[in-house]
């Protein structure tokens, strides 16, 4: 049997000492030295484990400025580091909207269903449509994490393009979606010639008309996925990386 997966736990004491666990990251990495980054922002942190970010903006409950060492069991620490940082917050949100604002679809242009701006939300009208889709035009993203928030009007099939050679088609693109067939949520790309290509899935609770968040961490060569905070699948290959303009790096356009 596969041996099981190491974890990457992050969370606080609180007054009572007593630990309080926000995350659980399972992990494959099999080292003897690990490398643990942990960034601290203003009310937030980020960890990275050999250079590959596991937790990304855990909301920090003490405004504390002190550091240590911590175990359960045996084990050797080398190197302590500290330093401030000198560019842009890891995690930092380079691109936003709640298609609230004015204009509020700046950007987007969609190539296949019926979209709509109404009520602060974009949404696609027209229930018949097979892959509906729109993509963001403003802008190619690397190394990035990608999150939306939605409900479902009628059935089900909402989820996330990324990776995409172009933002107005779904040929060369990723996407994770709920399926409109069964309860599950399945991730996959579109080939060359807009055959797609499932690369995984998992079973989850019908999604109803709740407010779901999506979340894709996209990295040079492979991708995470998570519905909330529940880890769906990690370490998923890229199909065909997306060159960024910056040589030896990758990028693509986002849509929905």
């Amino acid at each position: 049997a596969d041996a099981p997966a190491m974890e990457l736990v992050a969370g606080y004491t609180d007054e009572n000492g007593e630990f309080v666990r926000q995350v659980t990251v399972p992990f494959d990495i099999d080292s003897e030295e690990y490398r643990l980054d942990v960034y601290v922002l203003g009310n937030t942190y980020t960890v990275q484990l050999n250079g590959q970010t596991m937790i990304e903006r855990r909301p920090l409950f003490f405004p504390n400025g002190l550091v240590g060492y911590h175990t359960l069991g045996p084990a050797r620490f080398d190197t302590l580091k500290i330093t401030t940082a000198e560019t842009k917050e890891p995690g930092e949100k380079i691109y936003i909207s709640d298609f609230d604002q004015q204009p509020a679809g700046a950007g987007w242009v969609p190539f296949s269903g019926e979209w709509e701006i109404a009520d602060g939300e974009l949404f696609q009208a027209n229930p018949a449509v097979q892959d509906a889709a729109i993509g963001y035009e403003g802008s190619a993203f690397e190394d990035y994490v990608i999150q939306a928030t939605f409900h479902h009007l009628t059935g089900s099939g909402g989820g996330l393009l990324f990776n995409m050679v172009s933002p107005y088609q779904l040929n060369d693109a990723h996407v994770v979606r709920y399926s409109e067939q069964t309860d599950s949520i399945f991730w996959g790309f579109f080939d060359a010639e807009g055959i797609f290509e499932r690369q995984g899935f998992v079973d989850v609770p019908p999604p109803g008309k709740d407010m779901h968040q999506l979340r894709v961490y996209v990295g040079a060569d492979s991708y995470d996925v998570y519905l909330e905070d529940l880890l769906l699948a990690r370490g998923v290959p890229l199909h065909q990386p997306v060159d960024a303009i910056e040589p030896g790096r990758v990028g693509g356009h986002i849509g929905l």
